[in-house]
């Protein structure tokens, strides 16, 4: 079942096209992301679904209700804004039950809600604290306990994370995740970070200018992107140069591979790091081809190597986990690389 459904939308500011005819479908229940750059349109499509921006056209249904002249208070949608807007006056309680005040809760039914939002935050114990005495990762929280106490039918993320340090932000994630599976409503977050759209999102839909480019599940996007575009906003891709027939695929500097359907004449052909090898002796795969290692960036547990192959204007990146007793390869080293034929991604050049 649909929860949200966009139709169609386009909005127009200070004369320039911010929306230019999105559609969407939201599942009920499902963790959804919008993602793109800066400019891309996403925040302002969150905006106009929690009625903060009017549309110049399109039409927006939640849950099945038509939201067209319904002002952001009376929308079944709450927010999570990027600053998380917590009042330093009140404490974290009074902070948390702040919405309920304007709902004429009553102050014995207003405790025990306030009480079961902290507890699905794990702040529980720090309802009396001052909310200027929090840390960043406790105010988020807040923030969330505050949306989810008025039992929206979605809950709007804008960028939530982004004012944390990584550590926090890594930890963050695996939160807000385990919060949406056990409060079962659709979560819909705009973000920038790729990391941070693949690892929560059971749906994500990329949008560049106004439009999306590209809809479906973190896997679909990662190992098929539909676009050039997006696959080189979603991970690291190299590209080499290729020319495609009937018999096969031309690759610079890699030799013949399998025709792929729909190729034909100049192809760009993405390759990500993760898909290819670095053989050893006497080690073979389906297609290989020689190159010597121009740079080396080691994170501890992998080494990411680019290798320059004869031929080709650009360098491949490999990955290559870290062995324990093994040897981190030395730029200069000769190497052969391996990989499948369903490695690569190709586009019209």
């Amino acid at each position: 079942m649909s929860m949200v459904v966009v139709s169609d939308v386009s909005k127009r500011l200070g004369g320039a096209s911010v929306l230019d005819d999105v559609s969407l479908d939201i599942p009920e229940g499902t963790f959804f992301s919008l993602l793109g750059p800066s400019g891309s349109g996403k925040t302002t499509l969150l905006r106009t679904i929690a009625g903060f921006e009017t549309l110049d056209r399109g039409r927006i249904e939640i849950d099945g209700a038509p939201m067209d002249g319904v002002p952001a208070h009376k929308r079944p949608t709450n927010m999570v804004f990027q600053s998380y807007a917590i009042f330093p006056h009140l404490t974290v309680a009074g902070n948390v039950g702040f919405g309920l005040k304007a709902q004429r809760i009553g102050p014995t039914e207003a405790s025990a809600r306030i009480e079961a939002a902290l507890s699905m935050v794990g702040l529980d114990r720090l309802a009396d604290r001052p909310a200027h005495a929090l840390s960043g990762g406790q105010r988020q929280r807040v923030a969330l306990a505050r949306a989810l106490i008025l039992e929206p039918k979605v809950l709007l993320l804008d960028e939530p994370l982004s004012a944390l340090d990584r550590q926090l932000r890594e930890e963050m994630r695996g939160q807000l995740r385990q919060l949406q599976r056990r409060v079962g409503i659709t979560f819909l977050l705009v973000t920038h970070d790729q990391e941070e759209a693949l690892t929560l999102s059971d749906r994500i839909a990329v949008m560049f200018d106004g439009r999306i480019a590209q809809h479906g599940t973190p896997e679909e996007i990662y190992r098929r992107p539909a676009t050039r575009q997006v696959a080189e906003f979603i991970g690291l891709m190299r590209f080499l140069q290729g020319v495609a027939g009937p018999s096969g695929i031309e690759i610079e500097g890699l030799g013949r591979a399998a025709p792929v359907a729909g190729a034909s004449g100049p192809v760009s052909v993405g390759l990500r790091p993760e898909t290819l090898t670095l053989l050893g002796p006497g080690e073979t795969a389906p297609h290989m081809a020689e190159g010597k290692i121009s740079d080396r960036a080691y994170y501890g547990d992998m080494s990411y190597y680019d290798v320059a192959l004869e031929g080709a204007e650009s360098a491949l990146m490999v990955a290559m986990k870290n062995r324990r007793n093994g040897d981190v390869l030395a730029p200069g080293t000769a190497v052969r690389i391996g990989w499948e034929p369903d490695a690569m991604v190709v586009f019209p050049a």
